[in-house]
C-alpha cells in the first residue's frame, strides 16, 4: 500500500485502497497492499465465544492490522452494556500489547467511555469514529486525549471546535469518497485530517 494515500481513518469497503478496512473477526480476509481494524463489534458481543476472541488476538498480531476494533458501548443496540464493557475492555488491553490504536463505536455512552480511558490508564491512541456530538462533548474527548473521526454527517461548526491535530475524517458506510468528506469536515485545510492519521500511524516517514 502507499502509505501516502492513507487518509479513511474507518471504512467498510472492502475495495478502499487508502482507508482503514475495519473487519469482524469472523469475515477477516486480507488483501495485500490493504490494511485494517479487527475488533468484535458491540452490536456482536452477544453472540461473541472465546474462540472468536483468540482469532481477533491472532489476526490483530498480523502486521496489516494497524488498529483494533471497531469496540465499544452501543446504548441502543447490542444488547447487555456489562457485557459490552467486557468485550471492550478486552480491546482496550489488546490496543496496550500490540501498541495499536483503537477504534472505538459510541452511542449514548460518552461518560462510561470517558471513564474507562481514565480508569484504563491507557497510552495507546484511541479513535471515535463517527462523531456527531457537539462543541461540549467534543472538548471532554479530546481533552481526555482521544481523537475524533468525522464522516459524512455531523453536527456543523464542531469540526472547527477541535484541535487541528485531532481532526480525522471517515467514509465508514458512506458512498462519498474521503476527499469529499473531508472537504466538508475542514474545508480551509481539507489535506488535515489524512495527515493527521498518517502522524499518528508513524507513517509520515514512508511518505
Amino acid at each position: 500500500m502507499n502509505y501516502s494515500n492513507l487518509s479513511d481513518a474507518h471504512t467498510h469497503s472492502l475495495a478502499s485502497n487508502n482507508g482503514i478496512i475495519a473487519l469482524e473477526p469472523r469475515e477477516a480476509h486480507f488483501q495485500a497492499g490493504k490494511v485494517y481494524s479487527v475488533g468484535i463489534h458491540p452490536w456482536s458481543v452477544s453472540g461473541a465465544s472465546e474462540s472468536d476472541w483468540a482469532l481477533v488476538e491472532r489476526l490483530c498480531a498480523n502486521p496489516q492490522v494497524i488498529a483494533i476494533g471497531e469496540s465499544g458501548l452501543d446504548r441502543l443496540r447490542g444488547g447487555d452494556l456489562q457485557r459490552q464493557a467486557e468485550i471492550f475492555t478486552r480491546h482496550i488491553s489488546l490496543s496496550e500489547s500490540l501498541k495499536k490504536p483503537l477504534i472505538i463505536h459510541n452511542v449514548r455512552c460518552s461518560a462510561e467511555i470517558l471513564a474507562l480511558r481514565k480508569t484504563s490508564r491507557a497510552t495507546q491512541p484511541w479513535i471515535l469514529h463517527g462523531f456527531r456530538g457537539n462543541a461540549l462533548t467534543a472538548k471532554q474527548f479530546c481533552d481526555s486525549g482521544i481523537m475524533l473521526s468525522f464522516g459524512e454527517k455531523f453536527r456543523p461548526g464542531v469540526p472547527q471546535s477541535v484541535p487541528e491535530d485531532m481532526i480525522l475524517a471517515e467514509t465508514d458506510m458512506s458512498l462519498l469518497p474521503i476527499e469529499e468528506i473531508a472537504l466538508s469536515v475542514c474545508p480551509d485545510n481539507p489535506d488535515l485530517p489524512g495527515r493527521n492519521l498518517r502522524r499518528l500511524l508513524k507513517f509520515t516517514d514512508r511518505e
